[in-house]
């Protein structure tokens, strides 16, 4: 588990949101209230499919202009889709972020967090107190998953 967590504010813009991830070399992370309670996840998923709340088979297409014989067709214009990703930007956290949250408490085995990881399709569970699913202590990744993993053999001793 990584106790320092990177996280971010339901009331951020989804600008400051990326850049806080994209800064920070991670595709997603537990979102938090004005009281520091865990309300969501937002994900690279969210940001590129759900833009923002919208069904997920809504997102912005950039503009493509398409040869066609001997003319070239725009399929979409630079200046729609410039206004499109500013009105995305501008939106909050709050708007895009996943609220069913997959949490898992402390005491969970190395096989419980991924079990629960394939079954609900997530890349990372917020460690919540046992007694306290808003109380962030945590994260654990799929990553840190696979180097538990890795670093199990080492760790084995031997039978005498």
């Amino acid at each position: 588990m990584t106790r320092e967590v990177v996280t971010l504010r339901a009331s951020d813009t989804l600008r400051s949101a990326m850049d806080t991830m994209l800064h920070n070399k991670i595709s997603g992370a537990p979102v938090l209230d004005a009281d520091s309670n865990l309300v969501g996840v937002l994900s690279e998923t969210d940001l590129l499919w759900k833009e923002a709340g919208l069904p997920t088979d809504h997102w912005i297409i950039p503009p493509i202009a398409l040869p066609v014989l001997d003319a070239v067709l725009a399929w979409r214009d630079n200046v729609t889709f410039g206004e499109e990703v500013r009105r995305v930007l501008a939106l909050k956290v709050a708007d895009a972020m996943s609220k069913d949250v997959a949490t898992i408490r402390p005491s969970a085995t190395l096989q419980e967090a991924a079990q629960l990881m394939l079954r609900r399709n997530v890349n990372r569970l917020p460690v919540v107190e046992e007694n306290n699913h808003c109380s962030l202590l945590g994260i654990v990744t799929r990553t840190d998953v696979v180097a538990a993993l890795a670093s199990a053999p080492e760790r084995m001793q031997p039978p005498v």
